[in-house]
């Protein structure tokens, strides 16, 4: 399958498609939707009640200790309400599905792996996704909820072909993304080290600081309202250490990867940051804050327009 390029006559709009099959399906299901809802709001950073009148969902899914296990989307099954749909990356849904099995507790909660049944893609436009959400009985169409400028995400529920075809068609998309300043957890994450305002997730409507507890909320919380992140994320077009390597597109286990390269102090054995997984020859950065805006200029690093710079940069 070739990546697909219309044209609207009226706009002069240029649409671009992708397949992302290195995405997955988890759902959750309980006797209800509200037991659904229920199990999910203390174990997420989002509001899970805004699925009444939003139909897509950023979130983040943390340890105790705030540190980020995975970024997610959730939607309602669209052919059954009692079931929440969890879109992550492949390689992580099996440990996900496993850590909130743990988190039952009784619970009358079912997990079901819908990847083989749900093709999820992505069209991404010149102008900002302005489209009004659809669904139908086999589809979700909604804007990416982290920015316009992503686009829109679909979700069919009728299966599709999986083919080397789509190997660049992903290679884009990311890189895309990373244009954009627009992270991936499972991509530009160390495991389970990572804080969500070291990758800016708080500007990218995956937290919601006035919902009620869940898990890893003390430290997140601390760091929004009285203190700032050591780390902040910022986009590079450098080539790095690993940029000519073969990509590792499509996961064949469930075992979560760090793709993740570190940044050590010149002369030091100090981690100062990290490397996220680079996409056509570019890749987000992570690095303390301190770094003076020199070195970053030096570096070829630049914070991403939607984070404000006080947010990041030390006096």
């Amino acid at each position: 399958m070739k990546t697909a390029k219309t044209i609207n006559r009226s706009t002069k709009n240029t649409q671009q498609s992708y397949q992302l099959p290195d995405r997955a399906i988890l759902g959750i299901e309980a006797p209800t939707q509200t037991a659904a809802k229920n199990f999910l709001q203390p174990l997420l950073t989002q509001n899970i009640d805004k699925l009444i009148t939003e139909p897509l969902l950023y979130s983040a899914y943390l340890t105790p200790q705030g540190r980020l296990i995975a970024d997610l989307f959730l939607f309602i099954h669209p052919q059954n309400p009692n079931i929440i749909c969890l879109d992550v990356a492949k390689p992580m849904l099996m440990s996900i599905a496993q850590k909130m099995n743990q988190a039952t507790l009784g619970q009358n909660i079912n997990f079901h792996d819908f990847t083989q049944d749900v093709t999820i893609s992505a069209t991404i436009t010149e102008e900002e996704a302005t489209a009004s959400p659809s669904k139908t009985e086999t589809t979700l169409t909604a804007p990416d909820p982290r920015q316009h400028s992503l686009g829109q995400r679909h979700y069919n529920f009728i299966p599709s072909t999986i083919t080397s075809l789509l190997h660049q068609e992903l290679q884009d998309y990311h890189a895309h993304r990373i244009k954009l300043g627009i992270p991936d957890v499972y991509y530009d994450a160390p495991p389970q080290k990572a804080l969500p305002a070291e990758i800016g997730l708080e500007h990218l409507n995956g937290i919601d600081f006035n919902k009620g507890c869940y898990v890893g909320q003390e430290v997140t919380a601390r760091l929004h309202f009285k203190s700032k992140a050591k780390k902040a994320l910022y986009h590079s077009p450098i080539k790095t250490p690993n940029s000519s390597a073969p990509p590792h597109i499509l996961p064949t286990d469930n075992q979560p990867e760090d793709h993740t390269q570190p940044i050590i102090k010149a002369g030091t054995t100090a981690q100062i940051g990290w490397y996220g997984k680079p996409f056509n020859g570019q890749c987000l950065v992570v690095i303390q804050t301190r770094i003076s805006p020199e070195t970053l200029s030096n570096w070829q690093l630049t914070l991403p327009s939607y984070v404000p710079p006080a947010k990041v940069l030390e006096k």
